[in-house]
């Protein structure tokens, strides 16, 4: 056996992911540390936590990864092609999911699979106006063979009585997109470059894992972005950005920066931008017996700013300072609801809010 992270033992107060000892599921600050280390964090000198038997062996890993580009002229595809199929890990505590393919036992796997094409093609109707066009289909999955093994009741000496484990499986879930890009750029001077882009998204997944159920959802936007130098020594580049999604509604992002260089060797920059984070189909509308789906989630929304001095010595040496200034509003996380959740008796759903 194997003890990490921040818990208690085997059970650790009946929590079976990696927790401290005192988590309070709505702690914003705990959520983005576990999020930062993809959900599970290395362990530190004061950890205990996740139980492992000794026959633990569901570690392992079958990949492969295919990609491929070619150009020709001004036409360009790429197309990347993977499938993982691989062992739980460590990603659960052992007293909840078989963690061995011994004793006849068949252990957990998650596989995943991703296939995607791009192709673009750039149009010159002269030295001044080009038009470039791409398009992107993905279809990424959580294929059907994933499953787990599940002692009832948990405890860490499941593989004595092998009767009372059960199989969870149906954790298919097919997701697929399509993606076309449109940019048009004007350049009337070397001072004076104008842009103009549009883009259409459509994509479509499953209510959850296994479900036949699936929510679409459409995106359109159009963007302009426009650079302006009106004198040697400063230049402005100022943007804005319209989203319309069929589920989130509006999405309003402008932003507007300038440099100025009162010499060769010095350069400021100020940036004032805003921006949006849509919410992923999985935050949305993945449900499970633990979490509950949330189909109106909104946009995360963010306010930057940034200040920049540079300077050049030597002709072969920089060195730049800068200071940012960030304020994100509406953050998504993933909290204890007061619902009671009647498949996990004496716990309460989660849910992305």
């Amino acid at each position: 056996s194997a003890y990490y992270l921040k818990s208690q033992g085997p059970f650790f107060g009946d929590r079976t992911r990696l927790e401290k000892a005192d988590v309070d599921p709505n702690d914003a600050e705990y959520h983005l540390a576990s999020e930062a280390c993809g959900g599970q964090c290395q362990p530190t000198g004061d950890s205990v936590g996740y139980y492992w038997t000794p026959f633990f062996d569901i570690a392992y890993e079958d990949t492969y990864n295919v990609t491929g580009k070619f150009q020709w002229r001004n036409f360009r595809f790429e197309t990347v092609n993977w499938q993982y199929l691989q062992g739980q890990g460590v990603f659960s505590n052992a007293t909840q999911t078989v963690d061995t393919n011994s004793f006849g036992l068949d252990g957990a796997s998650w596989d995943f699979r991703n296939n995607s094409a791009s192709m673009g093609y750039l149009h010159e109707f002269g030295d001044r106006l080009t038009l470039d066009t791409q398009l992107i289909v993905r279809h990424t999955e959580v294929l059907s063979s994933s499953h787990e093994q599940v002692p009832d009741p948990p405890e860490p000496y499941y593989y004595y009585h092998l009767d009372d484990i059960m199989v969870v499986k149906d954790y298919a879930r097919p997701d697929d997109a399509f993606k076309v890009i449109e940019q048009l750029k004007w350049s009337y001077s070397r001072n004076w470059v104008t842009t103009l882009g549009g883009e259409y998204e459509y994509n479509s997944v499953p209510q959850g894992y296994g479900s036949e159920q699936r929510y679409k959802s459409l995106n359109w936007a159009g963007y302009w972005q426009q650079y302006w130098k009106p004198l040697s020594y400063l230049a402005f580049t100022g943007g804005y950005r319209y989203d319309y999604n069929t589920i989130y509604g509006i999405s309003h992002t402008p932003r507007l920066g300038s440099i100025i260089s009162p010499s060769q060797n010095l350069t400021f920059k100020v940036l004032a931008s805003t921006g949006f984070r849509a919410p992923t189909a999985w935050e949305s509308f993945n449900a499970t017996r633990q979490r509950k789906a949330n189909p109106d989630l909104r946009p995360e929304r963010m306010r930057s700013l940034e200040v920049g001095v540079g300077y050049r010595f030597f002709e072969k040496y920089s060195l730049s300072v800068h200071q940012y200034y960030t304020r994100i509003s509406d953050l998504l996380l993933e909290v204890e609801t007061n619902e009671a959740n009647p498949d996990l008796p004496g716990s309460n759903y989660n849910q992305n809010q």
